[in-house]
């Protein structure tokens, strides 16, 4: 019996060692050239020093259009979301969702600015 209960006494210290803590930290979404390949990410844990994800290769490539600005978020159900600008002059924002950064949900669009004729359109004056 009191092998049983020293095994149980180690088990439970194992569980809670440093080693299986699980850590908090940082992602920073980024895009390369003009954002024609995909989502790539950067992970730190300290804010200060930032691993490239994949050796800094696309880890989710858009549907259609680039991949510019990427922002990413957890929302109160838990799951990350993310939006980014589709084109340099485009009307529409892409939202996507993932619950482990890896495996994204379709890309949806929102659709802003859909009447403006402003700033970089032939109707533009500036």
């Amino acid at each position: 019996m009191r092998q049983v209960l020293y095994a149980f006494i180690i088990l439970i210290t194992l569980s809670c060692s440093d080693e299986n803590e699980q850590k908090t930290g940082y992602v920073f979404p980024s895009f390369t050239g003009n954002g024609e390949d995909g989502l790539h990410l950067l992970v730190s844990y300290d804010g200060f020093k930032w691993d490239e994800v994949d050796d800094y290769k696309s880890v989710y490539l858009q549907e259609e259009g680039l991949m510019r600005d990427p922002s990413i978020c957890i929302g109160g159900d838990g799951k990350y979301h993310m939006t980014h600008t589709t084109e340099w002059f485009d009307h529409r924002i892409a939202v996507t969702h993932s619950g482990d950064l890896v495996n994204w949900t379709p890309t949806e669009f929102l659709y802003v600015w859909d009447d403006y004729k402003g700033i970089g359109t032939e109707e533009s004056k500036g």
